[in-house]
């Protein structure tokens, strides 16, 4: 891999000398050459909401993964990252993955494979959610399997249970008291047939709830015509159908904590053959919420919160 001259000084810095974040990244001593073409990468992210949700998101920004000379650049900035002599926020670091896994070079592949290798031991969820779904938009690219596998076993691993409080604020969610409380409402219909339209439902809509306080979490599913329902908590899985095929408590995708919904949430749409809307109502109390922060963490399931 080629590396600038001042590539090679700037990788001499002590960490955390360098600081690599969405307002300073063209700050880094690259080719003058590129400097322009960072800085209208970064106008170009600027302009959207959140990480890339779809592959019709990703391909918005693909002309800048045709050129070498620049994605070589997002190989550097994102090797700095994992020697630890960088930073970027979520959105943004995001897109550099993507310039990768659209090129997918050897060097790249090596690149996103120490960057999810770097996710599994920080036991950094968002990162690794994140980085899965963008490889699983390209999942024709049969180079791009054994990333997939090894996010989706990292991913496995960190299926334990962990503090509510600590779940929150690794999403973005802040207690403001003791008696705080969030909720999370995905469905097959738009958050506003399932709260005043309900009678336009239809019978084989299915509403998926996320309900976490101090004390508990829950996640809960049914049907509109109650074919099935179920609810998750710390204690199991509970399960009420007459159907055969979800009588079975061990056919339902299993999960252990409430860090890694918006992935249970994609299993559970692939059992039920169903496909969630990407808005979702978010109910909170006596909480601070970071509305980009928590969206990079369901940006897989979810485009939009509502209200």
């Amino acid at each position: 891999m080629r590396r600038s001259a001042q590539y090679r000084a700037l990788a001499q810095l002590p960490p955390g000398t360098a600081e690599l974040t969405s307002n300073s990244i063209t700050a880094l001593a690259l080719e003058e050459s590129l400097l322009k073409q960072w800085s209208d990468f970064h106008e170009r992210i600027e302009q959207f909401k959140a990480s890339p949700s779809t592959r019709e998101d990703a391909e918005r920004v693909a002309d800048y993964s045709r050129d070498q000379q620049f994605v070589d650049s997002v190989v550097d900035a994102l090797s700095l990252y994992l020697a630890g002599r960088s930073e970027f926020d979520a959105k943004f670091g995001s897109y550099l993955d993507l310039m990768l896994i659209q090129r997918g070079h050897d060097e790249d592949l090596v690149v996103l494979q120490k960057l999810a290798s770097k996710y599994s031991q920080d036991a950094n969820v968002v990162g690794l959610l994140g980085l899965l779904h963008r490889l699983r938009m390209y999942n024709g690219d049969e180079r791009l399997t054994p990333l997939i596998e090894l996010c989706s076993t990292a991913l496995d691993q960190l299926n334990q249970p962990v503090d509510n409080d600590v779940w929150a604020q690794s999403v973005g969610i802040t207690p403001t008291s003791e008696s705080w409380n969030v909720g999370l409402r995905l469905g097959t219909a738009l958050p506003h047939f399932w709260l005043a339209r309900r009678d336009e439902l239809k019978p084989e809509d299915v509403s998926l709830e996320l309900l976490v306080n101090p004390r508990e979490w829950r996640i809960q599913v049914s049907r509109v015509d109650r074919l099935y329902s179920a609810q998750w908590r710390s204690s199991g899985i509970t399960v009420a159908t007459e159907e055969r095929r979800y009588k079975a408590l061990t056919a339902w995708p299993a999960i252990a904590g409430q860090r890694l919904f918006p992935l249970f949430a994609m299993r559970l749409a692939d059992f039920l053959d169903v496909t969630w809307t990407r808005t979702a109502w978010l109910t909170t109390h006596d909480v601070e919420v970071q509305r980009p922060m928590l969206l990079e963490w369901l940006h897989s399931s979810v485009d939009d919160l509502r209200p």
